[in-house]
């Protein structure tokens, strides 16, 4: 009988996360050598649409980037420019643990000699745990988001959003659905599976006729 014969899928995916936008913060000047204030938003995402008690499901907060804005993260911080940064207030039944800011890539500045490290991306990825003994219904999960945005010609003024995740507990055992817009797989993890795709395809169709041609031992 015909084996099925495995084929290599590669999915990288990284939309844009759906989620209320906060108003644009007052225009401050910025002091010598600094750029004024920019205007920035923020997106939320949850890996379900609801959460179900008893669970830890993903969720992320996305600082939305405009075209040659960029910010430091905490995972290469750079001296003397405020790092992305995620506080989350506690609430009732509800934990927040397993924070992580985006990786940071060398970027080069006019001011300044050498290339600092800067995240093209500002998703901050955390875990979200619903005790079972939560309220069903709709929470909301209050903090802010402090950085300095980084230019080519400069840095701004530390900057603070405040933001709001709403978040609705269900019971356990209710279907949920999933609406996770990001790829989970890393950098190196997605430039592994390119490479090493064509050489998978080499391998299974010789072993697929050699199934067909009764060899069991090729089968799987």
């Amino acid at each position: 009988m015909r084996r099925g014969i495995c084929a290599v899928v590669l999915l990288t995916c990284l939309t844009q996360a759906q989620g209320q936008a906060v108003g644009p913060l007052p225009t401050t000047e910025g002091a010598v050598g600094q750029q004024s204030t920019t205007s920035l938003d923020y997106h939320y995402q949850t890996y379900y649409r609801q959460i179900r008690r008893g669970t830890t499901e993903k969720a992320a907060v996305e600082l939305v980037l405009g075209g040659g804005v960029f910010i430091t993260t905490p995972r290469s911080p750079v001296s003397g420019i405020l790092p992305l940064r995620l506080e989350l207030e506690s609430n009732v039944g509800i934990t927040v643990n397993s924070v992580e800011y985006p990786r940071s890539d060398k970027t080069k500045v006019s001011f300044r000699n050498a290339s600092i490290p800067t995240a093209h991306s500002g998703i901050i990825k955390f875990r979200i745990r619903a005790d079972r003994q939560a309220e069903p219904g709709v929470h909301i999960l209050r903090g802010r988001l402090t950085f300095q945005t980084v230019t080519a010609t400069g840095v701004s003024a530390p900057q603070q959003i405040e933001v709001q995740v709403p978040l609705t507990v269900v019971e356990h055992n209710a279907r949920v659905a999933k609406s996770w817009p990001y790829s989970d797989l890393s950098k190196g993890e997605i430039i592994a599976l390119i490479v090493l795709a064509p050489l998978a395809v080499v391998l299974i169709i010789p072993m697929g006729l050699a199934c067909e041609m009764g060899f069991d031992a090729a089968c799987f």
